[in-house]
């Protein structure tokens, strides 16, 4: 940021806490020693939002509701949002907040590609009509699946399928993709997907990436990359959201034909525009 002279009201920055084992959890004074860490290592006075990774069920959810309030109280963060909750456990949090009025998490932050679509689609409905709820994808490119260097159903040196440090859990989650079972069937969708990207004149990988951040109810898409080029790659994915129109979206169900069943309408509320900052 500082070689960058970046103006840092422009900027939206975030911090996460996760909760796990090792004393480290969600309860007030973890979260007040945590943010006061972040924020030394970060070199900043405050955060846009903080967001709390994975339900802690160790500690009493009015806790921790009550403790994010008073770190945006004392300016620490400007909002806050949720990670990896379930849908009843983010309606719990919205009660706890009218009961208390405390302010309500801006977005959830939870995985969206088109693999994995229950949560944002069927799930969250709810939430994203009744409270105006954002959401912060990540792996929208399913760990680099659907960017097209699978296609072959072979995994290149260097990607991130053969990569040692992979945690055991992400390799079996994307792994199942290419066994026995499943390997022709997730082969001849990521080529689709190729014909279709190559047609509009753009990368699979934009058009992937394009396809998620075209659901109204996604605010924001974490990207990785590593490389320049991926990350202009990545980018050019919002130039590619215009080429989506009814008919490609349409081709693109049939290809991937992941839509959640049954498929219902959820909506009970007016919608909310989700936030944007």
């Amino acid at each position: 940021m500082k070689k960058g002279d970046w103006d840092r009201d422009k900027l939206v920055i975030s911090t996460k806490f996760i909760r796990c084992a090792n004393s480290v959890g969600l309860s007030r004074k973890r979260l007040i020693q945590a943010m006061k860490k972040s924020l030394t290592r970060l070199q900043l006075d405050y955060v846009d939002i903080m967001f709390l990774h994975r339900f802690d069920h160790l500690v009493p959810l009015d806790e921790t509701v009550r403790a994010v309030n008073h770190l945006i109280e004392k300016g620490k963060a400007s909002y806050w949002g949720t990670s990896e909750f379930t849908d009843t456990q983010l309606m719990e949090v919205f009660k706890i907040c009218d009961k208390y009025g405390y302010d309500y998490p801006i977005a959830e932050q939870c995985q969206y590609n088109m693999f994995f679509r229950e949560n944002v689609e069927v799930n969250y409905a709810e939430l994203f009509d009744r409270y105006g709820l954002g959401t912060t994808i990540w792996s929208p490119l399913s760990g680099g699946i659907l960017s097209g260097k699978y296609n072959d159903g072979n995994f290149p040196e260097g990607s991130r399928l053969v990569d040692p440090g992979l945690p055991p859990m992400a390799r079996e989650r994307y792994m199942s993709r290419f066994n026995e079972q499943n390997k022709p069937k997730t082969v001849a969708l990521l080529n689709g997907l190729k014909s279709i990207a190559d047609e509009l004149g753009i990368t699979q990988a934009q058009l992937s990436l394009a396809w998620c951040i075209k659901n109204p109810d996604v605010s924001t898409a974490i990207t990785g990359a590593t490389s320049m080029n991926q990350a202009v790659d990545n980018l050019g994915a919002l130039d590619a959201l215009g080429k989506l129109d009814a008919t490609t979206l349409a081709r693109i169900e049939e290809v991937i034909q992941t839509r959640p069943t049954p498929l219902t309408n959820y909506r009970k509320y007016e919608p909310r525009a989700p936030r944007r900052l």
